[in-house]
């Protein structure tokens, strides 16, 4: 029987955030996966044995549904993982309403659906005790391995910061907020396009010799989300091999 409580995690369904998701599901949690493309996302929740809804982080509708789906489940939200974000390439250099449009998508899907998603959520959070982990970059301090992550990397910083600010604010209720900054990490969308040549270039910049994998991150994670980590709050936990050269 699972005693551990609700982890939400959006952007579950794939990749970083499903590894992220099974890593709750093995330490005992109730996991209920959110994502955009609800086909893809249901499919992961069967294999995982997780509860799915699908919708966009951004839209305030389907923020209000998640919270609905919260209050109805039944078992107490413990743990919000905030996951689901984009990654746009841009440039200052790209023509302006390219450069505008790729800001305004990487804003309203990483900073403000955070930032939704938190504002409905955290009034059902278990206090004390609850756990908010939001998912920055690397990039947030580097700018980045080359140009083109413009729009990117200001949101990621908007995490960071975001982070520290509801750290303060949610403290009088026993709730902390983390955020762990991973680097690119290899064998997701992410990385997807990157070259040998490039990827050798970067590996050769890491200490540790190679980009981390999404099978890296979920410790982190579930470490702030544990009970170790109750004393840890307002803090970027960076998960990136020693590289710190972007």
């Amino acid at each position: 029987m699972r005693k551990s409580g609700l982890a939400v995690v959006t952007g579950g369904g794939t990749g970083l955030g499903r590894s992220i998701a099974e890593r709750f599901l093995a330490d005992g949690f109730e996991v209920l996966i959110t994502g955009r493309d609800g086909v893809r996302l249901a499919q992961a929740a069967r294999e995982m044995g997780a509860t799915a809804l699908s919708g966009d982080v951004a839209d305030a509708e389907d923020v209000a549904a998640l919270a609905e789906e919260v209050r109805g489940h039944g078992v107490l939200l413990r743990v919000l993982v905030k996951n689901a974000g984009v990654m746009p390439m841009s440039r200052l250099s790209d023509r302006v309403d390219r450069l505008f449009s790729d800001r305004d998508q990487a804003m309203r899907i990483n900073l403000t659906g955070t930032l939704r998603v938190t504002h409905a959520l955290a009034p059902l959070i278990a206090a004390p005790g609850g756990r908010i982990v939001n998912l920055s970059s690397i990039v947030a301090r580097t700018g980045g391995s080359a140009p083109g992550l413009l729009a990117y990397t200001a949101t990621k910083g908007g995490i960071d910061g975001l982070t520290f600010a509801l750290a303060r604010e949610l403290a009088e209720r026993g709730i902390t907020v983390n955020a762990v900054a991973p680097d690119s990490m290899d064998g997701t969308a992410m990385t997807a396009d990157l070259g040998d040549e490039r990827k050798a270039r970067i590996n050769a910049n890491i200490p540790l010799g190679a980009l981390g994998t999404p099978g890296d991150i979920p410790g982190a994670v579930a470490y702030l989300a544990g009970p170790g980590g109750g004393y840890v709050t307002g803090q970027v936990l960076h998960v990136n091999g020693g590289w710190r050269f972007g």
